[in-house]
């Protein structure tokens, strides 16, 4: 099969209206197209398509569809990631401080000596590997890529690259800190849960799952609609009573973005990340944008979530 041709800016607007797209202003219209990929704009406009289609076989948009609507969803999408971007990195800052005073409880250099981590972790795989081993080598990659900084330098120099935990949690990236927290030991792991007022097997799988949705944040994913693939555990008879609900959904629901919100939202509880998540997301959601055709539940909210304690 051959590639599909290149159509210039002229000719997917064209393709667009081609679909019976209702477009108000073309110059606005090619504005959007200059900005926004169309091939990013498809991963919208498919719930406003209906099963008739063009004698080309273009599938055409159900009656009254307007690019402005299209619009109106990506820029809800886009303020959900800022808003998203800023907790997200308030939760990391708050883990790798939390993590680095209980390891260096443990052992200052619990990272690399295994010290306080498990069994499990330090012991080999079903692959005849150690994954403590793995993680180290990535671990070290990074101190050489960092090498440069003032404070990683300075450690190189003084104490032969040796970096205690708390020094550490400052060049790991949030995959590499959510998978040592994940292999973190009985102790050490309800020594860090407790301060967020969790079981560690709830906070270990919501980091790993808010982790995943970050790296979506960070490389623009849709979000609205969107399909994470680590969904947070819900063990009921684990969770604080505003989040039993979360335990009711179905499989496909919990692989939506609300389940990470409505968590995000109790581990802010009393503003602990000092940016009034929960008010602005609630205002955020307050303009989600009017629309026979989409709707919250596409995000995985359930019927009435606005009664829900966590919300209120």
């Amino acid at each position: 099969m051959k590639p599909k041709p290149h159509l210039d800016w002229d000719a997917q607007l064209l393709r667009l209206k081609e679909r019976r797209l209702i477009i108000d202003d073309d110059d606005r219209a090619l504005q959007t197209l200059r900005h926004v990929n169309l091939y990013r704009l498809r991963g919208y406009f498919h719930v406003y398509l209906s099963d008739e289609k063009t004698p080309s076989g273009l599938e055409v948009f159900k009656p009254n569809t307007r690019l402005d609507d299209l619009v109106s969803l990506i820029d809800f999408d886009f303020k959900l990631r800022g808003l998203l971007f800023e907790v997200l990195s308030q939760f990391e800052l708050s883990l790798r401080t939390t993590f680095a005073y209980h390891g260096g409880q443990v052992d200052p250099q619990l990272h690399v000596s295994g010290e306080g981590l498990s069994d499990e972790f330090r012991s080999l795989n079903f692959s005849g590997k150690q994954d403590h081993i793995g993680w180290l080598q990535e671990y070290k990659k990074r101190v050489s890529r960092m090498g440069s900084e003032e404070f990683v330098r300075w450690h190189l120099e003084n104490y032969n690259g040796e970096l205690p935990i708390w020094v550490a949690v400052e060049i790991m990236d949030f995959g590499s800190l959510s998978k040592l927290l994940r292999s973190a030991s009985q102790r050490l792991s309800y020594a860090i849960a407790g301060e967020y007022g969790c079981t560690p097997l709830l906070l270990k799988s919501w980091t790993a799952s808010l982790n995943d949705l970050r790296n979506s944040v960070a490389h623009q994913n849709r979000l609205w609609n969107g399909v994470f693939p680590l969904a947070p555990k819900t063990n009921k008879r684990q969770l604080p009573s505003e989040l039993f609900h979360l335990d009711a959904q179905d499989d496909y629901a919990r692989h939506k973005i609300y389940s990470r919100l409505a968590i995000l939202c109790w581990l802010d509880r009393d503003n602990r990340f000092k940016i009034d998540f929960k008010k602005r997301l609630l205002q955020l959601l307050g303009n989600f944008p009017p629309s026979h055709h989409v709707g919250l539940d596409q995000m995985g909210f359930p019927e009435d979530w606005n009664l829900l304690d966590i919300w209120n």
